[in-house]
């Protein structure tokens, strides 16, 4: 039930103990763009939507390009990738405050 409007109903999602597809630090393929980078965040929305923020890394000029946020089913793990423990990285770092979900979604 909606507390706004008592006659709408959310049915409650199926999924429970969820657990994503791909890892943060794989690497991935947008099997529509073709669009190639590293997982560095992943979202589940209310809805059920699930995202991953790829980061291309950076280009012939050596300018950084931003990541996209992009849905689940259109993305494939290809080789490649990195993880924490590989990057000598043991604690949480905080967030980025650009880049968010919202601004960057492709799908």
């Amino acid at each position: 039930m909606v507390a706004d409007n008592p006659n709408i109903e959310i049915p409650p999602l199926e999924r429970t103990n969820f657990m994503f597809r791909i890892e943060n630090g794989n690497k991935v393929k947008c099997i529509i763009t073709g669009f190639k980078g590293i997982v560095t965040a992943r979202v589940e929305y209310f809805n059920g939507c699930i995202q991953y923020n790829v980061q291309p890394g950076v280009d012939k000029d050596g300018t950084h390009s931003k990541g996209r946020y992009i849905d689940e089913a259109q993305l494939e793990i290809i080789k490649g990738g990195v993880s924490r423990k590989s990057r000598g990285i043991d604690g949480a770092g905080g967030p980025m405050h650009e880049n968010t979900p919202s601004e960057n979604y492709e799908g």
